[in-house]
């Protein structure tokens, strides 16, 4: 009887939230897309920043080499054009670059025939496939059996149907890594009842490499018990249930021990039946998502919601029920007056993820802190790439002196700042032996080519965050080092060479490096002619200097020229989004260039709102191919929201340029207080600004602050641009050709 009143209520509920926000998202969009240039986003079930993401695994087709699937491709798992699966897997990172994750990946089958095969996929029916928040179902024609999955947040709910009067067997691999071949080690299995098991296993492959191996813990209940269980090649375990028609097997990770995974089944699974999971994990999504109430067109909604979604991907829990967690160095802590956090993808994420919490989720981005200020008493220093029990350390800078400053700076809440700011200055003055900033770049006032790779990345975003850092330490009282960082933020014009007009190459002599305009890193091998530049080419770092507009407007020698050479660089933009060959002009896909469009806002604001619009118009949509590239922990997603509610951080400040909305009206709810958005005649064809108002006082400046978000934010919306892009309060004079040499593209 119980069952049944679950289901009635699960029937019901599933028309009742019809019109909210969890209705909207799409968890297929994004999980297609060819090669590297995909969004690497899974249709995984989770909660929002769960430890669990519980989803099928790939591989495109038996013939297909495994080699290929080993490729950094399809990092998440999956691929939407995959028709063959290995298996449904534990944990996973969002829209990265890193294979990390799986665990104890589970393939039912309906006999013991293929046990043996290595490597071995069964085919998946796509026409079933169904993925919503909270669920996703797909179908194994050879296998005969339907999978549905739901998650809580440290537990995974599988739901096996077979074919009736059909043999059901369940292979269990702990060894399974992201994608294909298996890496991990020290196999622990234990059988503690019929139907109860505990697993552990270490993964030694990608990130987790880096720091030692991760070791994850699992308590696992099956229904109806096993007749048989049969482990083999001390890698994987055969689960023979002989013949019946449902099986159900119930998961629980921990990074701590088999002891609180067991403990985290008691409190969110144990009791519960597939359809009450499902409804509370829709339930903790509306909440989350709800945060924005949306008017809009259906499918700007839809992408508008589902990229909100994938923002809520990572960080990852890894705190248990009993609040213990993995610190780093696999010490095990406590943790009392926070929630610990791990995955901060933070030279990614810090630019529009993060900033995207300090709106909507202050809690996630006030524990990332935390949980930042707690890793840093491990290694002595702030991590660059938190990943699981370590700092995977990749890209380069200190990223995590963003969030700190804006978090400080927004009033996002207490923390330990004064400890913070501490490592902000020791990773830039006083480095350890491995530095996270090489010290020879302090010396020099920039990065000698020929001494430091990168150099010219590293000197244009050591200076950024120099910026950052002499903000915070202004906000602090801390005068003296503000200015002494003020000067180092002007570090980036060390390396402008003002006959090409690009940043350059610049060697420890003063000499310059070669310079090609349109090679890009990715396809120099050896990196001969692109040593100075990171994930892209000359052209993509030339307008990296987001905390000195100004500064960069005057390198060019004016605002006419800047607007011109910044028009050109977008124009130039591959007419495809996700194109396997990138473009060495703008790449939305490319995080040191993101910010690009809003630049416009310090010479001519209406080619920021043209912009903007494009970008959310093409580089977007509601579709398996839906990025421009790699979502990298919601980054991406993070732009198409703040852009679509006409907002862009300013990261490190507090701070935000405005654009041009997509969206019709909003309801933001803020920590404690709720801003609206109204974007008035707003259409497909009004790109433009005519003026904006703030609680009923005209903005005269492109700009807002994070402490001024609140009341009623309106933007008047029309077809052709003005000049000064409806900002210039003493001279609003039309003009349907604000740029006399190309006009827009």
């Amino acid at each position: 009887m119980t069952s049944i009143i679950a289901l009635f209520v699960y029937i019901l509920s599933t028309h009742l939230w019809a019109k909210e926000p969890a209705h909207y998202v799409d968890p297929m969009i994004g999980t297609g897309g060819r090669m590297w240039s995909k969004a690497m986003l899974s249709p995984a079930v989770t909660t929002p920043f769960g430890m669990v993401k519980v989803g099928p695994e790939t591989r495109m087709s038996w013939w297909i080499p495994e080699a290929i699937h080993k490729a950094p491709f399809f990092t998440a798992g999956y691929s939407d054009n995959h028709p063959r699966v290995y298996g449904f897997g534990h944990a996973r990172l969002s829209g990265t670059g890193a294979r990390v994750g799986s665990f104890i990946r589970v393939l039912p089958l309906k006999s013991e025939k293929k046990l043996k095969k290595k490597n071995l996929s069964v085919r998946l029916d796509k026409s079933s496939e169904k993925a919503r928040v909270g669920f996703y179902q797909v179908e194994l024609p050879s296998e005969k059996v339907r999978v549905s999955l739901t998650a809580t947040e440290r537990c995974a709910y599988h739901r096996y149907e077979f074919k009736k009067n059909s043999s059901a067997h369940l292979l269990l691999d702990p060894t399974s890594t992201l994608l294909g071949g298996s890496k991990n080690s020290e196999i622990y299995f234990k059988q503690l009842d019929p139907a109860h098991f505990e697993l552990a296993m270490t993964q030694n492959a990608s990130f987790a490499g880096r720091y030692g191996g991760l070791r994850a813990y699992a308590y696992v209940e099956v229904e109806p018990a096993p007749r048989k269980v049969k482990p083999f090649n001390n890698e994987k375990i055969h689960l023979d249930f002989g013949n019946t028609s449902l099986v159900n097997f119930k998961l629980c990770l921990s990074y701590v021990s088999n002891q609180n995974a067991q403990e985290n089944f008691v409190h969110e699974i144990a009791t519960q039946s597939f359809e009450a999971i499902q409804k509370s994990t829709v339930d903790k999504w509306n909440h989350r998502l709800g945060k924005i109430e949306l008017e809009a067109d259906k499918d700007i909604k839809k992408m508008f919601y589902t990229a909100l979604y994938h923002t809520h991907q990572m960080p990852t829990l890894m705190t248990d029920v009993n609040r213990q967690y993995l610190a780093f160095n696999h010490q095990i802590k406590e943790a009392h007056d926070f929630t610990y956090y791990s995955d901060l993808s933070l030279w990614d994420t810090f630019r529009t993820t993060h900033p995207l919490y300090t709106i909507i989720a202050p809690d996630i981005q006030l524990d990332s802190v935390k949980s930042l200020i707690e890793m840093a008493k491990f290694q002595g220093e702030l991590p660059r790439w938190p990943q699981g029990g370590g700092d995977a350390k990749s890209m380069f800078g200190t990223p995590a002196n963003f969030l700190i400053a804006e978090t400080y700076l927004k009033n996002i809440g207490e923390f330990d700042v004064r400890t913070a700011f501490d490592l902000m200055i020791k990773a830039a003055k006083n480095p350890k032996d491995k530095p996270l900033r090489n010290p020879v770049c302090l010396i020099y006032q920039y990065c000698p080519n020929d001494l430091v790779e990168e150099s010219v990345a590293k000197t244009l975003e050591y200076s950024w965050t120099d910026a950052v850092t002499a903000t915070l330490a202004e906000a602090l009282g801390e005068n003296e080092l503000a200015k002494e960082f003020q000067a180092y933020a002007q570090n980036y014009r060390q390396v402008w060479d003002s006959k090409t007009q690009y940043f350059r190459g610049k060697n420890s002599d003063g000499t310059w490096a070669s310079l090609k305009k349109n090679v890009l890193t990715y396809f120099d091998l050896g990196k001969k002619q692109s040593r100075p530049y990171v994930e892209g080419s000359p052209r993509h770092w030339r307008f990296s200097v987001p905390h000195d507009p100004q500064g960069l407007i005057e390198l060019f020698q004016g605002k006419s020229n800047f607007t011109r050479e910044l028009h050109r660089f977008m124009s130039g933009a591959s007419e495809r989004r996700a194109a396997l060959i990138f473009s060495p002009y703008y790449w939305h896909g490319n995080q040191h260039d993101i910010h690009a469009a809003y630049l416009f806002n310090h010479s001519h604001p209406e080619y920021t709102q043209y912009w903007v619009r494009w970008i959310l118009e093409t580089r977007y949509a509601p579709t398996s191919d839906a990025y421009d590239g790699n979502d990298d922990g919601g980054t991406l997603s993070a732009w198409y929201v703040l852009s679509g509610l006409g907002l862009y951080p300013k990261a490190g400040t507090d701070k935000y340029w405005l654009g041009s909305p997509v969206i019709k009206k909003a309801k933001v709810q803020l920590k404690n207080k709720t801003l609206t958005i109204i974007a008035h005649k707003w259409s497909t064809k009004n790109y433009f600004i005519d003026k904006v108002m703030l609680n009923s006082q005209r903005l005269c400046s492109p700009e807002i602050s994070h402490h001024e978000l609140e009341g009623e934010l309106e933007f008047f919306m029309r077809e052709t641009p003005l000049v000064g892009g409806g900002y210039d309060c003493k001279n609003s004079v039309e003009s349907t050709k604000v740029v006399p040499w190309t006009g827009f593209r």
